[in-house]
């Protein structure tokens, strides 16, 4: 169906958003299928697009994308992996921001996954900021309740040396521990 308004609708009459899927099944499917060869690093998107000029239809730009990609080229192997791209302030595109591997191993800010899971902060110099923060909401404020971190000292980043630095929570703010 598609109303008077261009809204479509799929399983239903009465569509309530420019697309509307419904369906009665237990496990309702959208599926998106990429029928090319097995090529390392190919396969289905979900694009989000936006346009920050009012009235503009030539200016819009890719702000976001779920990606499923291969692993690798061999025909009837299945590995793949998913990526969450996001755009930063950056007119040359977006950017890989996490990586979910095949095997369950998940990637923030790196897409070398090298445990199950992997956090690159970014931090550089001798920062002290954390690289995990646990947050708690209480009565509806979000608090950071405690964060893991790692200063890196002794001349950088090029030793590799730093400190772990545990953080919790007093009036507010995180506290070095």
């Amino acid at each position: 169906v598609i109303d008077s308004s261009g809204q479509m609708g799929l399983g239903t009459i009465s569509p309530a958003s420019l697309l509307h899927i419904e369906s009665d099944a237990a496990d309702p499917t959208l599926r998106i299928t990429n029928k090319t060869a097995a090529a390392i690093n190919t396969g289905p998107d979900i694009e989000f697009w936006n346009n920050p000029f009012t009235g503009s239809t030539t200016n819009a730009y890719e702000s976001g994308a779920i990606r499923v990609r291969k692993n690798n080229s061999s025909d009837k192997n299945h590995d793949h992996y998913m990526t969450f791209e996001f755009r930063i302030n950056s007119p040359e595109g977006i950017n890989e921001v996490m990586r979910l591997k095949h095997g369950g191993q998940v990637g923030i800010g790196t897409s070398t996954n090298v445990g199950n899971l992997s956090v690159n902060s970014g931090i550089s110099s001798s920062s002290l900021s954390n690289v995990i923060t646990i947050h708690q909401a209480t009565n509806g404020n979000d608090k950071p309740a405690v964060g893991f971190g790692v200063a890196i000292g002794n001349g950088g980043e090029s030793t590799n040396a730093g400190d772990l630095i545990i953080s919790t929570a007093s009036g507010g703010s995180l506290g070095e521990r």
